[in-house]
C-alpha cells in the first residue's frame, strides 16, 4: 500500500477521535464501569482544584489489563475506526477536566499491529481541528514497545488548540493518551497530560 493511501487510513480512524473529543466538551457519551477510586502517586501544586490528586481514578480497560489514572471518573466510548480497511475495536476512556476546556482520553485500539504511529498522530491532528501542525514529535521506546511522543496545534470551536498525545504500540495493540484543550491552557493541560503517562501500566511482555 502506498504511503498516502496508509495515511488517508490512519485519518478516517482518528476521525473517531475527534467524535469522542467533541462528545466529551459536551458530556455526549455513556458512564464507565471500570475506574476504581485510588490516590494519585504525585502531586501537582498547580494542578486545578477541582482535579486535586485525591480525586485521580485508575482506569483499567478489561479485555487488555492496561490502566491508567485520570484526574477524575471518566466516560467510556465504544466505537469503530478504520485502518487499512479493517475495523478496529477502539474503547476510549474520556474525562472534561472540570474547571477548564480542556479534555484527556485513555484509548485503547485493538488488532492495530503495524500501525505507524507518526501517521496517526499526523491523523489526529488533521481531524481533531483545522490548519493542524505536529509541532514536536519523538520516538523512543516504553518497556520495549515503540512509542511517539507529540505534541499538535490547531483550532478547534474557533479556538487556538493544542493536542499532547502518547501512542504505544503493544503487540496487536495501540494504546493512546491524548489531551486536548485551548493554547491558552497548555501549561495546565501539560501537567494533567504528563501525570498521567507515569501512570500508565502496560502487561508484561512475554519472556
Amino acid at each position: 500500500m502506498s504511503r498516502p493511501m496508509v495515511v488517508r487510513s490512519r485519518m478516517t480512524g482518528m476521525l473517531a477521535f475527534t467524535a469522542i473529543s467533541l462528545a466529551a466538551l459536551t458530556g455526549a457519551v455513556a458512564p464507565a464501569s471500570a475506574a476504581a477510586a485510588r490516590t494519585a502517586p504525585h502531586a501537582l501544586t498547580t494542578l486545578l482544584a477541582e482535579d486535586s490528586p485525591s480525586q485521580w481514578v485508575s482506569t483499567t480497560d478489561p479485555d487488555s489489563g492496561i490502566s491508567v489514572m485520570l484526574p477524575g471518573q471518566p466516560t467510556l466510548h465504544k466505537t469503530t475506526i478504520t485502518i487499512n480497511g479493517k475495523p478496529i475495536a477502539t474503547r476510549a476512556y474520556v474525562r472534561k477536566l472540570t474547571g477548564s476546556h480542556g479534555v484527556i482520553v485513555f484509548m485503547v485500539m485493538d488488532g492495530a499491529a503495524g500501525v505507524d504511529l507518526d501517521a496517526v498522530m499526523q491523523g489526529m491532528t488533521s481531524t481533531v481541528g483545522t490548519n493542524g501542525t505536529v509541532t514536536s514529535s519523538r520516538h523512543f521506546v516504553l518497556d520495549g514497545r515503540p512509542a511517539l511522543d507529540g505534541r499538535s496545534t490547531f483550532t478547534l470551536k474557533n479556538t487556538p488548540a493544542v493536542g499532547l498525545a502518547r501512542f504505544v504500540s503493544d503487540g496487536d495493540r495501540v494504546v493512546g493518551i491524548g489531551t486536548i484543550g485551548p493554547v491558552a491552557e497548555e501549561n495546565t493541560l501539560t501537567q494533567v497530560h504528563q501525570q498521567a503517562l507515569g501512570t500508565l501500566q502496560l502487561p508484561e511482555r512475554p519472556r
